[in-house]
């Protein structure tokens, strides 16, 4: 009896699996879903802009964060001596 129920529900996700491949072929000849994944920028955005100015404040915090980094990376490395 286990056998026979084994081999309907086989049967069953066969004709399933069957059916969902169809429709995502027929979608796919439809040309709906072009891609899954969302497509990269284009070039001209990931360009530097005009309409970004960097202030001299935000250069100035950007170095002085490097430069705390710079220094706990030599902390930590001292500390593994």
């Amino acid at each position: 009896m286990k056998r026979v129920l084994d081999l309907a529900s086989r049967y069953r996700l066969s004709r399933e699996s069957g059916k969902k491949t169809t429709a995502i072929a027929r979608l796919k000849e439809d040309g709906k879903p072009n891609n899954v994944s969302k497509p990269a920028a284009p070039l001209e955005t990931v360009s530097k802009s005009q309409d970004i100015v960097t202030f001299e404040s935000t250069r100035v915090a950007i170095m002085a964060l490097v430069k705390l980094r710079e220094g706990i990376k030599k902390r930590s490395s001292l500390m593994l001596l």
